[in-house]
């Protein structure tokens, strides 16, 4: 069962035995769910690393290629030479 953290409605405070379980059962649920959000959170952080890591990727490879058929071509200006790899 899903309790929407906003929207529940508190299980009144009394003093009498009838309503401890309750409130027991009810702060168990909350914490359940705020567990299961954190992991959620943590997941989705997760993935979007690894996107950018692999988008980083990508980008460098491309450039790396584009600028050695740049070289290969002879169009290799020296301002450029920052930028590629393989003149370090």
């Amino acid at each position: 069962m899903k309790i929407n953290l906003r929207t529940a409605k508190k299980p009144k405070k009394y003093d009498d035995e009838e309503q401890l379980p309750q409130q027991r059962e009810y702060q168990k649920k909350c914490e359940l769910l705020q567990e299961e959000i954190r992991l959620r959170e943590k997941a989705r952080t997760t993935r979007l690393i690894k996107k950018l890591g692999s988008w980083i990727r990508r980008v460098m490879n491309r450039t790396n290629s584009i600028i050695s058929s740049l070289k290969q071509r002879g169009f290799m200006q020296p301002e450029l030479r920052f930028f590629c790899r393989s003149y370090r």
